[in-house]
C-alpha cells in the first residue's frame, strides 16, 4: 500500500483496492493500521463525502524510501534462480490468479440486489 501511495497520492480507497487487487474491507483495515502508525493520512474527499482519500505522511514516505530498495532486492533474489522462460510462466500464472481474485472481489463488493 505504501508503494502504491508513493507512486500516486492521494488515492481513494476503492481505486487503491483496485490497484492492489484487494477488497474494500481489506483496504480499510490496512489503512486504519497505517493511519494509527502515522504512515498515512485518511481524509474525506471534498467532492464526495462518501470517499476517503489516502496519502502518505512524511514518515510514511521516509519508510517507503528506506525499505523500497530492500524489497526490490528481495524480489530480484527470489527470481534469480528462474530461467527467462520460467519467469514468463510465473507471470502468466500470477496474472491468472490476480484476474480470478479480481473477479471474486468485484462480485463480493457489489451491493445486494433490491427486491
Amino acid at each position: 500500500m505504501l508503494a502504491a501511495l508513493a507512486r500516486e497520492s492521494p488515492l481513494d480507497q476503492r481505486t487503491l483496492g483496485g490497484t492492489l487487487a484487494v477488497d474494500r474491507s481489506t483496504v480499510a483495515d490496512i489503512a486504519a493500521r497505517l493511519n494509527e502508525r502515522g504512515l498515512i493520512t485518511r481524509t474525506r474527499d471534498r467532492d464526495d463525502a462518501r470517499r476517503n482519500l489516502l496519502a502518505l505522511t512524511e514518515q510514511g514516505r521516509r519508510l517507503h524510501d528506506e525499505t523500497a530498495p530492500e524489497m526490490i532486492e528481495v524480489g530480484r533474489r527470489l527470481l534469480e534462480p528462474l530461467s527467462a522462460a520460467d519467469r514468463q510462466h510465473l507471470v502468466r500464472c500470477l496474472t491468472i490468479m490476480v484476474a480470478t481474485h479480481e473477479r471474486r472481489a468485484t462480485y463480493r463488493d457489489r451491493p445486494p440486489a433490491r427486491d
